[in-house]
């Protein structure tokens, strides 16, 4: 199992599909470290995770995403599993952590949350400019 879990939460406009295809790659290097990017085949964010917790369309799909997505980090030995979703930004905190708990208990105590934030400004621009 991985040793430590990052949940990295979005915002959305700020590189998450950047960082997520540098993940998928594997095209990176971390001395000393080894890092686990969940996720199969062609899947690039963990956005259907977070679809689970805040879409009722999705809701009874929650325990099989959650089971699934724990079974790639119990099968790695890296050192960090990462999870990634800029839509995790919709979901209730207090909910993602019960459900983590529930569903990931060896990992949820120590997962660290990371999310980047970006000026609404240039937000705007970026969202404007991709129309």
């Amino acid at each position: 199992m991985v040793k430590n879990l990052i949940l990295h939460l979005g915002d959305t406009k700020t590189g998450s599909t950047a960082l997520q295809s540098v993940l998928k790659s594997g095209q990176y290097d971390l001395p000393g470290h080894s890092v686990f990017y969940v996720g199969e085949g062609r899947q690039l964010n963990h956005n259907h995770l977070a679809h689970a917790l805040f879409r009722k369309a999705h809701f009874d799909r929650r325990p099989i995403r959650f089971k699934k997505v724990y079974s790639g980090l119990q099968e790695s030995n890296a050192d960090y599993g990462i999870i990634s979703a800029e839509h995790f930004q919709k979901v209730d905190p207090a909910l993602l952590r019960q459900e983590m708990e529930r569903h990931w208990p060896d990992l949820a105590a120590g997962c660290r949350l990371i999310a980047y934030v970006r000026p609404h400004a240039e937000k705007l621009l970026s969202i404007y400019s991709e129309q």
